[in-house]
């Protein structure tokens, strides 16, 4: 049977179609991807990063056990940065640090031969 557009007995038809429940079976499909989704996000927002901070440490951990001249990024000091290294009261100097002496010698330009 076909129907007539604008007649009242479409409009009950396709009414009654808009107003009946929800299956069973469709609600459980749509809970089952809402729960999909919450758990991907959480997966996403907790799980995830705590799982990667947790590599990324591990690594890191490693490469500084097989490198132990390299410094971590707390122990460096910037360029031109000031450390200030205190005396005991005995008046020695620590010298550990200082480096080896150069000897050099000074150059006059008047001492130079011309080519």
């Amino acid at each position: 049977m076909r129907l007539k557009t604008g007649t009242a007995y479409s409009f009950r038809k396709t009414h009654q179609a808009l107003t009946k429940p929800m299956s069973p079976q469709l609600f459980k499909i749509i809970a089952t991807f809402f729960l999909a989704y919450l758990i991907f996000r959480v997966f996403t927002a907790w799980i995830l990063p705590m799982i990667a901070r947790w590599y990324i440490n591990r690594y890191k951990k490693r490469f500084y056990e097989q490198n132990p001249h390299a410094k971590k990024a707390g122990e460096r000091h910037r360029h031109g940065s000031m450390h200030i290294t205190y005396t005991d009261d005995t008046g020695k100097a620590d010298t550990g640090k200082l480096g080896e002496y150069v000897d050099y010698e000074e150059l006059n330009n008047n001492d130079q031969q011309p080519e």
